[in-house]
Formats: structure tokens, sequence, C-alpha cells
């Protein structure tokens, strides 16, 4: 190694070493466990138990849309570690090994120039960028696998941009999409987007990118039989609970939308100006992919209605590709860059800055609300917990918050929304008495009332797989 690239390197590490510690500290700062992680970790709990992956006791329903994050909680479990310890660990872990992904990313793609320490830290510019948005920083924390998620889609996306031998299987990428898929469904629309990239950028041969395919496919297919075998449907319970094409999601994914740019993407300039360098044939296969595939996932999420959970969580898988697109079509224009380049620098450093302190009050309303919510739902679940012991006899709870609740009190529950319930995710009831604002807050707008009343001998169990129709 020459002093030259050891000096790089070293430049490279104090500079993560200073990120690092911004990431820590906010981590530390907004650390807590989100209520629908305690959803993951009582489907760990019952798999452990012996009680089969379902939420309720006999009822094979899959609440769940995070497959791999609840075995790999599971896993933890068994070796001693608790759920809110062991979850809270990966997910700001992860979330920092996404800020090193994002900058192997950003080097390949941001244009060198002369000064090879202009670009390290060039490099770096989308990561402090993300290290300071209150999303990504709140999602991390959170306890779910959301950090998780957006790790292996990064690296999905390193792997195909590094690896273009055409005449080669990217067996790399294929694990981490694999994996991707089985942590959350949006990991699908990964796999497709990098089939496209292999076959359109990387020209690889149809003989190599069908053996690709079928790499994909057939976890895929065995994951989607494993789900019908078990629970009845080829999607998650909550896909039928949450999902819809009408005015009103339309609506809601817009203003989704609309919260996500004026937060990270200054009203959407930076999504314009990665489509600006499009014009120009030398910079399109090298960004002009990646903006399309961050553009269809961004129009995916906002006609599905976006999500009831806050902070852009669902748009964050491709926050890191839009910072480093944004920075990298910035150097691109830059004719004079040991002119300019400062400029750059303390432009993109105070807007960085401005995102944080923008969101800092919301951030920390938001945290404050969660945990509270928490706190007084595991009160609620000890004392139905204890209830139950006192009276050696189980208790059947009926409500909408489900999380903590639910892993705390050992209750049978019924999911008013549906998301673990198959009847009420199939028959929804539309809400009544809700104002307008209030539903373009709460994307859930269906449940069913009805089904503790249909029986005079106790609550229904709508299990597909279970015995009997109704619980004595």
């Amino acid at each position: 190694m020459t002093a030259e690239k050891s000096k790089q390197i070293t430049l490279v590490v104090l500079l993560f070493l200073i990120i690092g510690v911004i990431y820590f500290q906010l981590s530390e700062t907004y650390s807590f466990v989100q209520d629908d992680a305690y959803i993951s970790f009582r489907y760990a709990e019952n798999f452990i138990n012996g009680n089969g992956l379902v939420f309720n006791e006999n009822e094979y329903v899959e609440g769940y849309t995070n497959f791999l994050w609840v075995i790999i909680l599971a896993v933890f479990k068994i070796i001693g570690i608790n759920y809110a310890a062991s979850s809270q660990f990966l997910s700001v872990t992860f979330g920092f090994c996404v800020s090193i992904v994002t900058y192997l990313i950003a080097k390949k793609l941001i244009p060198s120039s002369q000064n090879k320490y202009i670009d390290q830290l060039n490099s770096m510019l989308p990561v402090y960028l993300l290290v300071l948005s209150g999303g990504f920083i709140y999602w991390s924390s959170s306890g779910m696998e959301t950090s998780l998620f957006i790790l292996l889609v990064l690296l999905s996306v390193n792997s195909a941009i590094r690896n273009k031998d055409p005449h080669k299987i990217n067996y790399l990428s294929i694990i981490f999409l694999i994996l991707a898929f089985l942590t959350r469904p949006d990991g699908y629309y990964f796999a497709l987007m990098f089939i496209a990239f292999e076959y359109v950028i990387a020209k690889k041969k149809s003989a190599i990118i069908i053996k690709e395919i079928l790499l994909i496919a057939i976890p895929a297919l065995a994951h989607t039989i494993f789900r019908i075998a078990y629970y009845g449907y080829p999607l998650p319970n909550t896909f039928y609970a949450k999902s819809g094409l009408s005015d009103f999601f339309l609506r809601r994914g817009w203003e989704y939308f609309v919260n996500f740019a004026e937060a990270y993407l200054l009203f959407g300039l930076i999504l314009i100006i990665p489509s600006v360098a499009l014009i120009n044939n030398s910079l399109r296969n090298r960004i002009g992919f990646l903006s399309i595939l961050v553009l269809l996932f961004i129009f995916s999420i906002t006609l599905i209605g976006g999500d009831v959970l806050p902070l852009h969580r669902l748009y964050l898988p491709v926050l890191p590709l839009i910072y480093i697109l944004f920075v990298a079509s910035i150097i691109y224009h830059i004719h004079s860059k040991k002119l300019v380049t400062p400029i750059v620098v303390a432009f993109i450093v105070t807007l960085g800055y401005f995102n944080l302190s923008n969101e800092r009050t919301t951030l920390g309303e938001i945290h404050a609300t969660e945990i509270g919510l928490v706190q007084k739902m595991t009160v609620y679940g000890d004392w139905v917990k204890e209830r139950q012991i006192d009276e050696n006899r189980p208790m059947k709870v009926a409500l909408s918050t489900i999380g903590a609740f639910s892993f705390y009190s050992n209750a049978k529950i019924i999911d008013l929304l549906g998301l673990t319930n198959e009847y009420i995710a199939h028959n929804p009831q539309e809400m009544k008495g809700i104002s307008e604002p209030a539903t373009r807050k709460w994307i859930e707008r269906t449940y069913n009332t009805e089904l503790c009343a249909r029986s005079k001998t106790g609550l229904y169990n709508f299990s597909r797989r279970s015995k009997t129709k109704c619980i004595p």
C-alpha cells in the first residue's frame, strides 16, 4: 500500500468516526422500541414456544411482513438475549452499516477529480445527509426491520453496479435480494429492477439472465407456497387489511409524498436535478437506471397510499440512493471542481443541518408519543396478564393498538383493524363517524366490530386452519 493510499484510508476512517459519533449520538437520543415491533416479538415468542409462527395460538394468520426479522429475533432469544435488546442493537448496527454501503456506492458513482482527497469527501456527502435525516435515525432506533431491509437493498445495488461481467452470474446480489424479500415484500420490486439492470445496463447474455431469474424465483416461489400452505393466502394478511386503489389512497399517498419531499428533498428539487443530468449521454447509463429505480419506487409507494406510521418509513430504502444521485449530479455539473467544490460542500452541509433542525421538533414529539404509548400499553398488558393468573382463565381482548399490549398480556387478541385477523382483513366494514382530516392520517379505515356479536357462545376464531369457528 502506497503512502498516498494510506493517507486516503486514514481520511475516510476519520470521516466515519465523525459520522459515527453523530449517528450513534442521535440514535441514543431517540432510542425506543416501536409498538409494532412487539407484534414481531409475539410471533417469535410463539414460534419458540412451539405454538407455530402465529400471533394467537391456533390462528394461522400472517400478520407480519418481516419473516426474516422474526426468525432472527427468535434466534437471539434462544441464545438468551431479550427481544427489546436484540432488536434495538441490530436495528442501530444495521443502520450504521447502511452509511458504510452508501459511501461505497457513492464512491463508485460520483465522478472522480484530480484530487483524491476531494473525491473521498464528495463520497461522504450523501452519508452525511442520510445520518441527519430524522426518519432514518428514528427507524434505525426503533427495533424494527427497516434498517436491515435498507442495508440488504443497498448491498444488492452495490454488488450489481460493481459486477458487470456479461458472462458471470451475480450471485452476491441475488443472495442479498433473496434476503431482502424475505425481510419485506418490497424486496420483490428490487429483484425485478435487478433483472432489468442486468439486461439493460450490464447487457448480460440471455442464458445468464434466465439463470439469475431462476435463482431468485425458486426461493420466492418456495416462500409463496409456504404462505399458502401455512396461512392460506399468497400475500401477508396486512396486505388485505391495508391495501386498496381508490381516491382516498391516492390523496393519502400524495400527501405522504409531499411531506417526504418537504422534509428531505427541497420540495422535490433533489429528485429533479438527477433527471436533468440524464440529458447528457455520458451520464445516462451511470445514474439513469438508479434514477428510474428511485422514481418508480416512490410512485408505487405513493400509489398504495403511503404508510400510517410516521417519518417516511416506506420511502427510506431509496433515500440513500436519492442523496447519492443528487450529489453525483451536482458534481457532474461542476466545470471547475477546485473552485466550486467548497461551495458545494458548504451547501450540502447546510442542507443536512437544516433538514435535521427543521424536523427535530416533530421527531421529538413523535418519539415521546410512541414511548408513552408503549409504556401505557405495557402497563395494561401486565394488568391483564395478572388477572388471567389470578382468575386462572384466559382472556380475550379486542383493540386496535395491539403491539406491546399483546406481547405483555399474553391474552387472545382480536385486532379490530384486521392486521392479525383474517376475517376482518377480508370482510371489512367502513369506519363511520371519523372526520376527513383523521382519515388522511389513518390509512387503516376498515374494521369489523360485529364479529364479537355474531356468536352467543363467544368470540369467533376465523383462522382458515382452525378446527372450530367459535371460541367458547
